[in-house]
C-alpha cells in the first residue's frame, strides 16, 4: 500500500494521531499528532515493525496483536 499525497494532506490536516500501518505491521505513514503523542520522529518509526518501534513484554503484545490480526483478516 502506497500513501499518496492526498491522503497525506489530509492526515496532516487532522488533529487526531493517525499511523498507517502495513499487513507486516510496519509503520508506512504517521502524521504530525500521532509523533506529538508517541514522542518519536519519523525517522525513528517509518519501515520498523510496531513492536521494534514500541517494545512490550510478550503477553501485552499478544493482547494488541489479536485485535490487528482479526482487523486484518476482516473479521472486525
Amino acid at each position: 500500500m502506497k500513501v499518496t499525497s492526498e491522503w497525506t494532506r489530509l492526515f496532516e490536516e487532522m488533529s487526531l494521531p493517525v499511523m498507517i500501518l502495513d499487513r507486516d505491521l510496519n509503520f508506512l505513514y504517521v502524521n504530525d499528532a500521532y509523533l506529538k503523542v508517541v514522542h518519536r520522529t519519523r525517522d525513528e518509526l517509518i519501515g520498523k515493525y510496531v513492536f521494534n518501534a514500541f517494545p512490550e513484554t510478550p503477553e501485552r503484545i499478544e493482547s494488541v496483536l489479536e485485535p490487528f490480526r482479526r482487523t486484518l483478516q476482516g473479521e472486525v
